[in-house]
């Protein structure tokens, strides 16, 4: 490798870096971090060279079909009046064909060696460091006002959207999971000692940001590693002190808590009153989120085929906010708080087909590398479109195209058997 590309493969992996570190800190960051590794990567000027072979090696295909999405949004203009809405909407959502046009035109070389697992330490540096500023932030608050609710939910999470953040800890608290179980690269007890440590901490974050979908999450994840160690690791007394240790601690935070697990009975309450005028005022999420996905299915039902276009969608549901006298999310400008529901009535049927494959096709990628760590992250992110639509929001599609495109382009390099699971080092 030469000097010039051994330096541009160091500013790849500082700016990727970069990246995953801001992302539960500051998302104002992510833009310049983006913008500088295009500049790298035109800079160096391979993409040239190796833009060609996209069409010629199946490998590279693959990676840049992950922003055949992004690609049938834009064709959604077509049929689109409002352009405004579209543009910008498109804009939000670019990330879905950068990532994939970068990594399916670099060399193989930019991602080799411990590439995977800085970034990773670096997104888990990131979530550490953004859960303490806003631990900080609360007593700070606290001390002036002396209102608990700046440690519950959205008064803790500040800014920033609880369901967004408490979605990365779930998906850190994996990466420390896979990490703990790996014996090539944990065997000293500092390292161990620091892995438990900061998984109790985002336990804690996630259980103070109380999302309903995080804490869903967190047991699915708890669950999935209890049966990898039963499974690939074939330990059934350590994966069933992991699954003991892990409910314990679930309902040891939910007594200690309790504020946080009171959320759920509100679902069941929305269920029951099916209530119409649910407004900010009552802190009704739930009948919210039931009134804009019937809203949803109604845009869907009347345009099944193409759906209202990429730039029309916001208006087609504020339209059929106000047929159903949905108050609440039409003074909210609600989006359909379901990424499945919302593709589907914004492209129609081969939106949703898009988004599927978007999802099983890295699964079985996933599966096929034993890149557990990577199936994880895939269930997590799809559980969490069924309650947000993340596509709609630069946390959550900037988190998807990066970490998506990074764990298929490694999962697609790998070529024996006898990969370390959840960290994704090739065991010699």
């Amino acid at each position: 490798m030469s000097k010039r590309t051994e330096i541009h493969r160091k500013i790849f992996l500082f700016l990727s870096m970069g990246l995953v570190f801001f992302m539960p800190i500051a998302q104002h960051m992510l833009p310049p971090v983006i913008l500088f590794m295009v500049i790298n990567w035109i800079v160096e000027g391979r993409f040239v060279r190796n833009f060609p072979f996209i069409f010629r090696e199946k490998k590279r295909l693959l990676i840049f079909s992950l922003s055949f999405l992004y690609l049938l949004y834009l064709i959604g203009m077509v049929w689109s009046d409002n352009y405004s809405y579209g543009w910008f909407d498109l804009e939000v959502k670019f990330s879905l064909l950068l990532f994939p046009l970068i990594f399916s035109t670099l060399d193989e070389r930019s991602t080799d060696g411990d590439y995977r697992r800085n970034v990773l330490w670096a997104f888990l540096a990131g979530c550490f460091t953004g859960m303490l500023i806003l631990l900080i932030n609360a007593f700070y608050r606290y001390s002036i006002y002396h209102v608990r609710d700046v440690f519950y939910y959205t008064g803790f999470s500040d800014s920033f959207h609880a369901g967004y953040l408490s979605m990365y800890l779930v998906f850190a608290c994996s990466v420390l999971a896979g990490f703990f179980l790996d014996d090539l690269k944990c065997r000293k007890k500092i390292i161990r000692g620091i892995i438990v440590v900061l998984s109790l901490f985002f336990f804690t974050m996630i259980f103070l940001l109380s999302s309903k979908a995080g804490l869903l999450t967190l047991l699915m994840v708890i669950l999935l590693v209890s049966v990898y160690i039963w499974f690939r690791k074939k330990n059934w007394l350590y994966g069933f002190i992991f699954l003991l240790i892990g409910i314990a601690l679930f309902y040891g935070f939910s007594k200690l808590l309790p504020a946080s697990t009171s959320r759920f009975a509100g679902v069941n309450k929305a269920l029951r009153e099916n209530n119409r005028q649910a407004g900010p005022a009552r802190n009704e999420s739930n009948a919210d989120r039931l009134l804009v996905w019937k809203a949803a299915l109604k845009v869907i039902i009347e345009n099944p085929f193409t759906g209202v276009g990429t730039g029309d969608v916001k208006d087609a549901l504020m339209l059929q906010y106000v047929k159903d006298d949905a108050t609440a999310p039409y003074q909210l400008k609600l989006n359909a708080h379901n990424q499945y529901l919302q593709t589907f009535a914004t492209l129609g049927v081969l939106g949703l087909l898009l988004i599927m494959i978007l999802l099983i096709q890295p699964i079985t990628l996933s599966l096929q590398a034993k890149d557990y760590l990577y199936f994880v992250f895939l269930l997590i992110f799809a559980f969490n479109l069924l309650v947000e639509s993340m596509f709609e929001q630069q946390a959550g599609v900037i988190f998807f195209a990066f970490f998506n495109t990074f764990f298929f382009t490694l999962a697609g390099n790998k070529k024996v058997e006898g990969i370390s699971v959840l960290n994704g080092k090739v065991k010699q």
